[in-house]
């Protein structure tokens, strides 16, 4: 079995008779199934307990780490409408939105006990064109308590089977130039009836009845209906279904799979909520209470905290091992030397050239004394560069060397010419650097030695860490 990636995606389907998750991941900028399963129950209308155990078989029999999930509410109460809004702002938007929502329930619920969420279909200089999914929180809550009792976090709630159209529209750019009817075979209903003229229609009913009633609407011809679920594509033929509409068999993920690896349809809804976190079609379409939306985000700049002190704490310790590592080769340098005077003063029999290399042997010894006890001076410049770096800017080589006093013997054998050589966003965050470098009392003489602009390509092929374009730069100071 492949090892989850850390940026990792698994969509989690509940139906009532089994249970479907589908897991992918990126991986060189690529996305790939890496795994999927099914675990069945056993229908019980009293305790949520043999679901949640049958969650935890799933995961561990999967081999599953990633504990987030984003799953759906479909079939507890969850509604859509599309809706044609002015253009407002984004809070003046979600508001407006939450009311129409609410003329649809009853009349004494507030805003704050409706959640909403819509995805922007058109935009035009007129309005918007809007598909809104709206519930009550208690629906959503239910099914979140349901997942955590299994260990595991949502992270994302989609509206039902509205997200099962992610698993097959991602990778076609035709997708929304047609109508096509996505239709559940295993329950007779037509779950998703794709797009006419360029807008998401949502419907339930019996496929013969919505097939029937198609034209006398005056709707878009239907030009497919795409099949869920086992053997979809010869029961569907046995329906009272127009000839002349092309019926065909859903293949979800087409496009991302290897080959000769194939996803069976009915999970097809689990992968479309898989890659609502890859892929912006429907993915703003979140019933996530907005409070769990607040925590996640405050465990997210949590962990972010976390990473930051624990690569601090990284790049001391392996200065303080670099430094230790020195000190023990100057040490072990130093005792050379003191038996190398020692083997010459028994074979060299001239005393005054003795006492000579003994002295320049002894003078050597105080140099490196001397080295050992400034060895601290690397991590105070380190933390001082630390703290002139603006945001946006990123150090790719630090150097030290002697000055040219230093090489005359003029000074001490300090490093005191600095060489800076990194990235920047843009010219303004260079300058920006070059302002409070020379305003700091550690640095002098400081000179922008040359800058040049880089692609993404190019940064990304110098770094493989990034792929945006930067301002690559060195800079020439002293160290006072």
């Amino acid at each position: 079995m492949r090892a989850m990636s850390l940026n990792s995606s698994v969509g989690l389907d509940i139906g009532l008779d089994s249970i479907k998750v589908v897991a992918l991941g990126r991986f060189s900028n690529r996305i790939r199934l890496i795994k999927f399963g099914e675990e069945k129950l056993i229908p019980t209308a009293s305790s949520p307990e043999p679901t949640v155990a049958a969650m935890r078989r799933l995961f561990e029999r999967l081999r599953i780490k990633n504990r987030e999930v984003i799953i759906h509410l479909g079939g507890v109460g969850v509604r859509h409408i599309i809706l044609n809004s002015p253009l407002l702002s984004t809070v003046e938007l979600t508001e407006w939105i939450c009311r129409q929502c609410l003329e649809r329930v009853s009349p004494g619920l507030q805003l704050p006990q409706l959640i909403c969420a819509y995805h922007i279909v058109q935009q035009t200089e007129q309005g918007l064109r809007l598909l809104a999914a709206y519930c009550q929180p208690q629906a959503v809550l239910e099914t979140i308590r349901l997942i955590e009792a299994a260990g595991l976090q949502p992270v994302m709630v989609g509206a039902g089977e509205l997200d099962m159209v992610n698993a097959f529209a991602f990778s076609s750019e035709s997708f929304f130039k047609q109508t096509a009817l996505f239709v559940d075979v295993r329950e007779n209903k037509l779950i998703l009836v794709g797009v006419e003229n360029g807008s998401p229609v949502f419907q339930q009913s019996e496929i013969q009845k919505i097939v029937s009633s198609w034209k006398r609407h005056e709707n878009a011809p239907i030009d497919r209906i795409v099949c869920i679920g086992d053997e979809a594509e010869v029961r569907m033929r046995q329906e009272v279904l127009p000839s002349e509409i092309p019926v065909e068999a859903g293949a979800p993920l087409k496009g991302l799979l290897r080959s000769g690896q194939q996803l069976p349809s009915r999970y097809s809804l689990a992968a479309g909520l898989a890659l609502k976190k890859y892929f912006p079609l429907l993915n703003t379409i979140d019933l996530l209470p907005d409070e769990k939306k607040v925590w996640r985000q405050q465990q997210q700049e949590k962990q972010r905290a976390l990473k930051i002190i624990l690569a601090a704490g990284s790049c001391l310790l392996l200065i303080l091992l670099a430094l230790n590592l020195l000190q023990l080769v100057w040490t072990r340098q130093l005792e050379a030397a003191q038996e190398q005077v020692l083997q010459l003063e028994t074979q060299i029999g001239a005393i005054e050239q003795v006492k000579k290399e003994r002295l320049q042997l002894q003078q050597a010894f105080t140099d490196m004394q001397r080295l050992v006890t400034q060895r601290s001076q690397y991590a105070r410049l380190l933390e001082a560069l630390g703290q002139l770096m603006p945001k946006g800017v990123w150090l790719q080589e630090i150097s030290c060397a002697p000055n040219e006093a230093d090489r005359a013997g003029k000074k001490s054998i300090a490093l005191s010419q600095l060489h800076l050589r990194g990235w920047a966003v843009d010219e303004s965050k260079l300058a920006l650097l070059l302002s409070q470098m020379e305003n700091s009392s550690r640095l002098a003489e400081v000179k922008l030695i040359s800058t040049k602009r880089l692609s993404a390509a190019e940064v990304w092929r110098q770094s493989h860490l990034r792929q945006i374009p930067l301002v690559e730069f060195m800079i020439v100071s002293l160290l006072k």
